[in-house]
């Protein structure tokens, strides 16, 4: 906004020092700055004005081309009245049924293939039932591991040094 060059700017610091005393010179750049941010204050809502202002413009320009097109449309289709009955004008069409689906082919059961027959149980066999197979005893659970500490950091290489000891003062009674 303010084209200022470095040498300009350090003409205007110069005079402002010899014109306002060091002394008060905190509370006149503190005014300068309240004063510009007045002016931005002012500037930026002259600015939304005037945008304002331009999109309703717009808006109003759009609204035009609007009803021209809607009056264009409207007098191609001179019959057609807008209802909500209609659809606003719009009736739909209904489509044409889909053809059936064609028959799917016949296809013949495939036979099961027959179990080989289990042998007769004797009286014999009904009285001794079949050894009893190894089985391994229950497997337990392992108890979860749990995570290893952090190892301390080492202590260098030099002892620490305790603060010195104060000297103790006698207490006034008093």
């Amino acid at each position: 906004m303010f084209d200022i060059s470095g040498s300009e700017f350090m003409v205007v610091v110069l005079v402002a020092v010899l014109a306002i005393r060091p002394k008060d010179m905190p509370a006149a750049l503190r005014t300068a700055g309240r004063i510009i941010g007045k002016m931005r204050r002012v500037s930026n809502h002259f600015r939304s004005g005037i945008e304002t202002m331009i999109r309703e413009a717009e808006m109003e320009e759009m609204e035009r081309k609007w009803q021209e097109q809607n009056r264009k449309v409207m007098e191609q289709h001179p019959g057609v009245e807008l209802t909500a009955a209609n659809n606003g004008g719009a009736d739909m069409v209904p489509l044409p049924p889909l053809p059936a689906p064609p028959p799917e082919p016949q296809v013949a059961p495939v036979p099961a293939p027959e179990a080989a027959p289990e042998p007769p149980v004797t009286a014999k066999a009904a009285e001794n039932p079949a050894p009893a197979t190894k089985s391994k005893a229950p497997v337990k659970p392992k108890a979860p591991v749990k995570p290893k500490a952090a190892p301390k950091p080492k202590a260098d290489a030099a002892p620490r040094r305790k603060p010195a000891a104060r000297s103790a003062k006698p207490k006034s009674k008093g």
